[in-house]
């Protein structure tokens, strides 16, 4: 497509991982492709921050949210009410810093992946600001009174940001598919836009006009994994705590998942900084450093065990895999979502990794009538295209 008009966008992005990241690249890389500068802002010597750079042609590093890790990557909300103070310091930073960037910058527009410095910030300056958001109501999934007050605060925060915004697009499904259903206000937010989901570009393309079936078949050739073994690929969070602990678990459950039959068991670690080496036990399985070819491995996949991340819930639904979520401690927007695909008989939500890990892979083997939901599922989602929908409004600013 011809451009006419070249903008600069600014795009302040949340998440130490690659959630968020990964999620507003395929915006950045569409908004690039038809000429725009992009500018964007992440927390610094993350994950994410050193993904961004190769995909802005300006990645700003700003201090981390005062949030305190788990021992399993979650949070602790206990240890991070102690770091009130510090947390409260860093987050006026975070507005006045993208206040005077943002002033530097002059971009046409402003996006927000949950970050409110950059909404607050941007309407200051009177640029029009937009949000990409997946949950705005986290108090439901909390029974401690302790922590659903400052969730209910947060989530009128959130719903008051989004008011401010032009449009706040949210890559999901409409009702009554909405895999982050649980998490929705209980007013309509009246500038809302259901996107459906952002996934990955080659699962995207290898869907779109394809058989699903056909597409996994395919993508099990190309890997070398025979089309009468089901593929069950283990893959964790990027943040350290958490793959370290997921890892960890699944070698506990190496002696178990060993005496599974006719399965092909590829457990990726997640960690593209360290040499590609390939681990194999026994007949049936493979742990990976990390996997150059992921999206080939994700199609291919009949069941998919991981953390409860957006992009790998979406990017399993679009491809027709079950997925065995575990969320990490107190991450209550994880929680919701891996209960919501239980609700859509699409998932299985776990609170660890222990050995009812393998009576359920064993179940899921034994009866496959969850197939008929995954696959009807992953039809709807390819008839979404989030990432067009969000340039084809954001055009209508530049």
């Amino acid at each position: 497509m011809t451009v006419t008009k070249i903008a600069k966008i600014y795009f302040g992005i949340n998440g130490i991982g690659l959630g968020h990241a990964k999620r507003s690249g395929r915006i950045i890389d569409e908004l690039r492709r038809r000429g725009h500068q992009i500018v964007c802002s992440t927390y610094s010597n993350t994950p994410a921050y050193n993904y961004l750079q190769r995909k802005c042609q300006c990645t700003i590093g700003v201090p981390e949210l005062a949030w305190h890790q788990s021992g399993d990557g979650g949070i602790s909300y206990e240890k991070t009410m102690l770091r009130i103070p510090w947390g409260v310091g860093v987050a006026v930073h975070h507005l006045v810093s993208e206040y005077y960037i943002l002033k530097k910058v002059g971009p046409k527009i402003a996006i927000s992946d949950i970050r409110a410095s950059t909404i607050e910030a941007s309407c200051r300056l009177g640029i029009p600001a937009f949000m990409i958001g997946l949950f705005f109501d986290l108090k439901k999934e909390v029974k401690s009174n302790a922590v659903r007050i400052p969730l209910r605060l947060l989530g009128g925060y959130l719903k008051h940001l989004a008011k401010k915004c032009e449009k706040v697009f949210f890559p999901d499904l409409p009702p009554p598919f909405t895999f982050y259903q649980r998490v929705l206000p209980e007013h309509p937010i009246p500038n809302i836009i259901f996107t459906g989901p952002i996934l990955s570009e080659g699962i995207e393309f290898s869907i779109k006009e394809n058989n699903i079936l056909e597409v996994k078949e395919k993508a099990k050739e190309r890997i070398g994994v025979s089309p009468d073994l089901d593929l069950i690929l283990f893959i964790p969070s990027g943040v350290k705590k958490a793959r370290t602990k997921f890892i960890n678990d699944i070698i506990r459950l190496l002696p178990y998942l060993k005496r599974l039959k006719n399965e092909k068991i590829v457990v990726t670690m997640a960690s593209p900084d360290r040499k590609l080496r390939i681990h194999r036990i026994g007949e049936n399985i493979e742990i990976w450093t990390w996997i150059p070819r992921i999206d080939d491995y994700l199609i291919a996949s009949d069941i998919i065990v991981g953390h409860v991340g957006m992009n790998k819930v979406f990017d399993a639904a679009a491809v027709g895999a079950f997925f065995i979520g575990i969320p990490t401690a107190n991450q209550f927007e994880q929680i919701a979502l891996a209960k919501r695909i239980q609700e859509l008989k699409i998932g299985y939500y776990l609170r660890k990794i222990d050995k009812k890990l393998i009576e359920l892979l064993i179940g899921l083997k034994n009866d496959n009538s969850w197939l008929k939901n995954v696959l009807s599922i992953a039809n709807i989602i390819r008839r979404f295209k989030g990432v067009k929908t969000i340039i084809r409004v954001l055009e209508d600013y530049i």
